[in-house]
């Protein structure tokens, strides 16, 4: 099956249950800001169903705007028919981790 691009799926889209393809590309994009250290990382992935394919950070503001908010975007292609999920946290890796988690994202695929 040729690769297919999905649209990018955001906070508005968290909880969702959405329906792909087999061999599409899923991106999501969530923004941050990185002045308390905070930032969104993958805590839930069956990579018998997904594989990540990128991940980048892009600014939103122009060079030199102070406090600049980012914008993590991570792309997953899908590998096999089947019912998944992508689960992203928002935490503070370098002394608090994954169980202090102050946000999630989370959407439900159907891989047809």
């Amino acid at each position: 099956m040729d690769e297919q691009k999905a649209s990018a799926l955001t906070t508005q889209d968290n909880g969702k249950e959405i329906r792909v393809k087999c061999g599409e590309i899923i991106q999501i994009e969530l923004k941050d800001t990185v002045a308390a250290g905070y930032g969104w990382y993958i805590v839930g992935l069956d990579d018998g169903y997904l594989d990540l394919v990128t991940k980048e950070t892009r600014r939103i503001s122009p060079e030199g705007a102070g406090e600049t908010p980012k914008l993590g975007v991570w792309s997953f292609k899908t590998k096999k028919k089947g019912i998944t999920g992508i689960k992203m946290g928002r935490y503070r890796p370098s002394w608090e981790g994954p169980e202090k988690t102050t946000e999630y994202f989370s959407v439900k695929l159907e891989i047809a």
